[in-house]
C-alpha cells in the first residue's frame, strides 16, 4: 500500500474547509494556538509532512517531490469529500501550497502563506546562510548534535513561543529522524515560487510576521512591481500564526469568509 500523508480533521463538516500544512522540522502541533477560533468557522484538515508528527518517511526518494505532494493534498480533499478548500502554508509548506494551487485553482477557494525563506529568499543569499549556517553547526556539534539541536531552525531557540507549544514543538522536532532531515531537504530548491507568483489565480494573501527581519527583504522585493499582491502584517516573527495567533486567525477568518 502506498504511502499517505497523516491528517486530522477538526470543526463541523458543513463549514467550509481550510487545509493547514506546517513547516519544517515541524508537525500538526503548529496549528494549536489557531483551532479554537478556526474551529468555529471551518472544517479545519491538518496535514502532516513526510516524516515529521505521525507521517510516514517514504522509502523512495522519488516520494519527496513538489507533485506528490499535490497529489496527496487532493488524495485527502477527495477522501474528506470536499468540493473545494481554502489552503494554508506555513513556512517550508508555503512553495507546497502554492503549487497546489496553480495546479488545482478550482479546488482552492483562497491561499495564504507566511514567511517562507525557502519559498521567497533569495537563492544566491540563501545558499551563503546555509553555508554560513552549516560551519557554525559543524562547530558546535559536539555539544549540540543530541536531538537535532544543532539546527539553528530548531524551536529550542524560539523566544516568542507560548510554553506549552514550544514544548509540543520541541519535542516533535527531537524525534525527527536524521533521514527524514535529509530527504525533506531533497526539494528545497524546488519549493522556491517567486517565479510562480503571478500564476496564482485564487485570492492570494501573505500573513506577514514583520519582526523576522531577514524576510522584510524578500517581502519589499515581491512587492517589487506588484501593487496587488495582498499582504497583512502581524505583529509576529516566522511563527506569525503563534507568536500573533489570535490575530492571524481573525484575518483568517476575515479572508476566507470573504472571498
Amino acid at each position: 500500500m502506498r504511502d499517505r500523508l497523516n491528517y486530522r480533521t477538526t470543526g463541523d463538516p458543513k463549514r467550509p474547509a481550510l487545509l493547514l500544512v506546517h513547516g519544517f522540522l515541524s508537525s500538526n502541533a503548529q496549528w494549536q494556538p489557531n483551532l479554537d477560533l478556526l474551529g468555529e468557522h471551518f472544517f479545519v484538515v491538518l496535514a502532516e509532512l513526510w516524516g515529521h508528527g505521525d507521517s510516514p518517511l517514504p522509502a523512495d526518494d522519488s516520494d519527496f517531490t513538489i507533485p506528490r505532494y499535490v497529489a496527496e493534498f487532493e488524495h485527502i480533499r477527495n477522501e474528506l469529500n470536499l468540493g473545494c478548500w481554502g489552503v494554508v502554508g506555513q513556512s517550508y509548506a508555503a512553495g507546497l501550497a502554492i503549487n497546489y494551487a496553480i495546479a488545482h485553482p478550482e479546488r482552492v477557494t483562497g491561499l495564504v502563506v507566511t514567511n517562507s525563506r525557502s519559498a521567497f529568499g533569495d537563492i544566491a543569499t540563501a545558499r551563503k546562510e546555509k553555508a554560513r549556517r552549516n560551519q557554525i553547526a559543524a562547530s558546535t556539534l559536539t555539544e549540540k548534535q543530541k536531538n537535532n539541536r544543532h539546527m539553528p531552525i530548531h524551536p529550542i531557540y524560539a523566544k516568542r513561543l507560548p510554553a506549552d507549544v514550544k514544548a509540543r514543538l520541541v519535542a516533535c522536532a527531537d524525534n525527527m529522524t536524521e533521514e527524514a532531515i535529509n530527504k525533506g531537504g531533497l526539494i528545497r530548491r524546488a519549493l522556491n515560487s517567486e517565479s510562480l507568483i503571478d500564476s496564482i489565480t485564487p485570492p492570494f494573501m501573505i500573513a506577514n510576521g514583520v519582526y523576522e527581519k531577514s524576510f522584510q527583504v524578500d517581502l519589499d522585493r515581491l512587492k517589487t512591481g506588484r501593487p496587488g499582491l495582498k499582504v497583512v502584517n502581524m505583529q509576529g516573527g516566522h511563527a506569525v500564526n503563534i507568536e500573533a495567533a489570535d490575530e492571524f486567525s481573525a484575518t483568517m477568518i476575515q479572508f476566507f469568509l470573504n472571498n
